[in-house]
């Protein structure tokens, strides 16, 4: 799975003196303000595409790890089934997660695959991580959705997150409104759920 939004150059360069697109210093350069900010947020025919992030107070390694606990990618109401690895080879590590979701005799079932590549650094002091995700099989209820989430090493203790999502799916209200709350419920996943070591500490 390439990445979807690739990170561009400059984003190393302005994460050590600026924080990263959604992670910035206070005027005293203290890096406190953890809330989520949001970003751009569109409805069209096609798909829905919201964006957004803020500071983890956590080592990025720590954050990575976060990301390898399963139960950091619950989305909404639905049902988790499993959480498995499909290819663990550093710097890329990849899972399958099952879902399901709706009313007894309604169930919905699907697919998600994701994919947790360090781009910039290594294991042991990664410095910018790219994790996609995608809907890859089951309902028909979800024709599209992937994103992308960016982990950039801000300092040694808090890391920037930034995620972008595209939704088409159906339902009531805007997909965007949907979209914005899984940003707000994956950002609070990732600064307090426990990290998985399992697979960075083999």
């Amino acid at each position: 799975m390439q990445p979807l939004f690739p990170a561009p150059n400059s984003e190393r360069a302005i994460a050590s003196k600026n924080g990263s697109a959604f992670c910035h210093p206070d005027t005293a350069g203290n890096y406190s303000n953890t809330e989520f900010v949001s970003g751009e947020k569109v409805d069209s025919t096609s798909f829905s595409y919201t964006t957004g992030g803020g500071c983890i107070a956590r080592p990025l390694r720590e954050v990575l790890a976060v990301a390898q606990n399963g139960q950091t990618w619950t989305w909404g109401t639905s049902d988790q089934g499993s959480f498995n690895p499909s290819k663990i080879a550093s710097p890329v590590f990849e899972f399958l997660g099952y879902y399901q979701a709706g009313p007894p005799g309604l169930r919905q079932e699907w697919q998600m695959a994701y994919s947790e590549a360090i781009s910039v650094g290594n294991l042991s002091d990664p410095e910018h991580v790219i994790i996609n995700y995608s809907k890859t099989k089951g309902t028909f209820h979800i024709p599209h959705w992937l994103g992308t989430v960016e982990l950039v090493k801000v300092t040694d203790q808090v890391t920037g997150f930034v995620m972008r999502d595209q939704l088409k799916a159906d339902g009531p209200g805007p997909n965007s409104d949907t979209s914005e709350a899984s940003l707000l419920e994956i950002f609070g996943h990732f600064k307090s759920l426990p990290p998985n070591w399992k697979y960075l500490n083999p």
